[in-house]
């Protein structure tokens, strides 16, 4: 009984580990939309490189809104960059998403 529990727990702990999505790297992604980014870093998450940012509205390069401000997690890829982050830190860089797999993330956050 003991060994079915701990199989059962060591399961639960893969699928859970699993189910978090690492940031994308941008070297495997052709078809990418950019936009610009600024706001606020609210929180940091470390283990898996995420920085949650109130952002501002978020236009395309026609000044069409693709999105309204809103506070949202966005995967940084580069660990350098994302080690620069704190919380309270004022932003601008560059939102990018792929068009195929809908993936996004941020980098060149000054």
């Amino acid at each position: 009984m003991k060994t079915l529990r701990v199989l059962i727990v060591t399961l639960a702990a893969l699928l859970a580990g699993a189910c978090v999505k690492s940031p994308p790297a941008a070297a495997t992604h052709k078809n990418v939309q950019r936009y610009d980014l600024k706001g606020v870093v609210v929180r940091l998450r470390a283990e898996d490189k995420v920085a949650v940012i109130k952002h501002e509205r978020i236009q395309d390069a026609a000044g069409k809104v693709w999105m309204e401000p809103m506070t949202m997690d966005f995967p940084v890829p580069n660990a350098a960059e994302f080690q620069r982050l704190k919380p309270g830190q004022t932003v601008e860089g560059r939102l990018n998403q792929d068009l195929d797999t809908l993936d996004y993330w941020v980098d060149q956050l000054h």
